[in-house]
């Protein structure tokens, strides 16, 4: 299976108080998300809940504290299987970049 180094998401505005799906691995995919970038232009400091769903289980493997108008870098690496997904949830709307590797 080919390695494909790509953005695995860029966003603008997440959505406040609600799952956003960060990256999801499709059926025939795998990915290692080597770090997820949050930009926080808000006025307010905030944390992002990061949770990963396997199947019928939902984890949460990190809370990040993203201080107002910065940028903060999670550099925890994920590995995802095929149908496993990253989630964030945070009170205030940010931006986020996700980088990794895909093997498809």
């Amino acid at each position: 299976m080919p390695i494909t180094f790509k953005l695995l998401k860029a966003t603008k505005a997440m959505t406040a108080n609600a799952a956003n799906v960060m990256y999801s691995a499709g059926p025939t995919n795998s990915a290692i998300i080597s770090n997820i970038r949050f930009y926080n232009g808000t006025g307010a400091s905030t944390n992002v809940d990061l949770t990963v769903t396997k199947g019928a289980t939902a984890a949460k493997i990190a809370r990040v504290a993203v201080p107002n108008n910065t940028v903060t870098v999670f550099n925890t690496e994920i590995t995802l299987n095929s149908n496993e997904k990253v989630e964030a949830n945070t009170a205030v709307t940010l931006d986020c970049v996700v980088c990794g590797v895909e093997r498809t």
